[in-house]
């Protein structure tokens, strides 16, 4: 529901976000921080159209999985 809205963002915004990405680091060590994967992941199923599961690893391992 809400990623055509993220998706229409993302193209209004490209060059920013590409430049941001490029130049900055995204710390996934708490759940609000990498709530930016989930429209990705959401996208990869529904491409793929099969089940898509998430291994974790290291200090931070779980905190992603609250996302869904």
């Amino acid at each position: 529901m809400y990623f055509p809205l993220f998706l229409a963002f993302c193209h209004t915004y490209e060059s920013e976000i590409r430049h941001r990405l490029r130049t900055r680091r995204v710390q996934t060590n708490e759940v609000q921080r990498c709530a930016y994967l989930y429209p990705i992941f959401s996208k990869i199923q529904q491409q793929t159209k099969r089940p898509l599961g998430l291994l974790e690893i290291g200090t931070s391992a779980g905190l992603q999985l609250f996302v869904v």
